[in-house]
């Protein structure tokens, strides 16, 4: 869930989202504005609930050891998404 969150903000925020939409749709005359809407906002919100949801059930009911498992894959991913974002951005910068 974290990843799709981390994707969403990536793919929407530090990319350009209307040049990748404008060329999807190319052979399109749909009104793209709501999926930005939904790709920048609506989705990373819900997902955030979710996981602050989830979160909440897990120190609820779980114990240390596993909460530290979590933590640990949950950072992985992270760092991960965010390491090959910035490695892609550069490459295409230097290209």
């Amino acid at each position: 869930m974290g990843l799709v969150i981390s994707q969403c903000i990536i793919f929407a925020h530090f990319y350009n989202v209307d040049q990748i939409i404008g060329f999807i749709n190319k052979n399109s005359k749909l009104n793209t504005s709501w999926i930005k809407l939904f790709v920048k906002y609506i989705i990373p919100i819900f997902l955030s609930i979710l996981v602050i949801y989830g979160v909440y059930d897990l120190f609820a009911t779980s114990n240390i050891v596993s909460l530290l498992c979590y933590v640990g894959v949950i950072l992985f991913i992270l760092v991960f998404t965010l390491l090959l974002s910035y490695l892609s951005n550069k490459h295409k910068i230097s290209n």
